[in-house]
């Protein structure tokens, strides 16, 4: 099930050997992960979406799965399939303290144009359809992530919209998901533009629920850009990244001289004559 719930049939090999080396890792072997693969987060992302959907509902904090959560809070690091199925089942999880974790990373990736909205989306609705967890929890952690800026409002609509698009029934707290999917839109001015969602929100509109009548009231936001803010506002982080790349980047000092090994990411080695 863990495979189908968070990787494709094609990464199944993948998300197993992830989690023969780290599933069962303790505090050092994680932070020794952290350290020396920094940039094969989905690695420990694996492990952590693994941990957790098997005990969802335990209160006990974990230093393992903080630690490796919190490692993707690093603006060089970057977010694949199992970062985010780590992080959409931290948002799902009954323990406050991982939950604030993913909701800080969630934060910060979206600032910097790490997070992929539909993706997210996408693992929780497998985690909902699969009976795994329920949305009121990511519901409410979602909602402090969209409060930062319209630019976290937006992804977070956009993490909803790609749930409403995957979801195979309407669970019974899909209020909890449907008003802050509202809110955000509301405060970014968007709707849900995806057909596919927008099939499911008419389909639950009808009758006069409360979910119904929230669904009526985001099918009424625009489905276009009514506001450019939050593109903009993406952009925007997206440059400052790239100029802490630019900046930060060790450039070797007369790199012509040092042999054709070296470049703008290997400025030559030790051996090399000054």
């Amino acid at each position: 099930m863990l495979a189908g719930l968070a990787t494709p049939p094609d990464e199944v090999r993948w998300w197993n050997d992830a989690n023969s080396l780290l599933a069962g890792a303790d505090r050092a072997g994680m932070s020794l992960a952290v350290t020396t693969l920094p940039r094969f987060p989905d690695l420990y992302g694996a492990a952590v979406a693994t941990t957790v959907v098997f005990d969802l509902d335990a209160n006990r904090s974990s230093d393992v799965d903080h630690i490796a959560l919190a490692a993707f809070g690093d603006p060089d690091v970057p977010l694949g399939t199992g970062a985010h199925a780590g992080l959409a089942l931290a948002l799902a999880a009954r323990n406050e303290t991982l939950a604030t974790v993913a909701v800080d990373v969630i934060v910060a990736a979206a600032e910097d144009g790490r997070l992929d909205a539909d993706r997210l989306g996408t693992v929780l609705a497998q985690a909902v359809n699969e009976g795994v967890a329920g949305l009121s929890r990511p519901a409410e952690r979602l909602a402090t992530a969209s409060e930062p800026t319209v630019l976290h409002a937006d992804s977070v609509r956009r993490v909803w919209s790609s749930v409403l698009r995957a979801l195979h029934d309407a669970p019974r707290d899909l209020h909890a998901a449907l008003e802050v999917l509202l809110a955000a839109g509301s405060r970014c001015r968007r709707g849900v533009d995806n057909p596919d969602a927008r099939r499911y929100l008419e389909e639950v509109a009808t009758g006069s629920s409360k979910r119904a009548g929230l669904a009526r009231a985001v099918l009424d936001l625009p489905a276009e850009w009514a506001d450019p803010e939050p593109e903009l506002l993406a952009i925007e982080g997206r440059l400052a990244r790239a100029e802490r790349w630019r900046r930060d980047r060790p450039v070797a000092a007369d790199s012509s001289k040092r042999g054709a090994a070296a470049g703008p990411d290997r400025p030559g080695s030790i051996a090399d004559p000054p």
